[in-house]
């Protein structure tokens, strides 16, 4: 139900209901993608301390 609350918050606010759903998919990527990075970066410092060189 939250997800369905908040397109219908974001069309009270004014968006159209696609706009809304295009916005919260273009998030749910860019999460992923900062995941993914995160991960990757962990896992390369990971390496690095091991190595002692950080």
């Amino acid at each position: 139900m939250a997800f369905k609350e908040l397109i219908e918050n974001a069309v009270e606010a004014g968006w159209r209901p696609q706009e809304a759903l295009v916005s919260l998919i273009e998030l749910a990527d860019n999460e992923a993608l900062m995941m993914e990075a995160n991960a990757e970066v962990e896992a390369a410092l990971k390496i690095l301390k091991r190595k002692g060189l950080f």
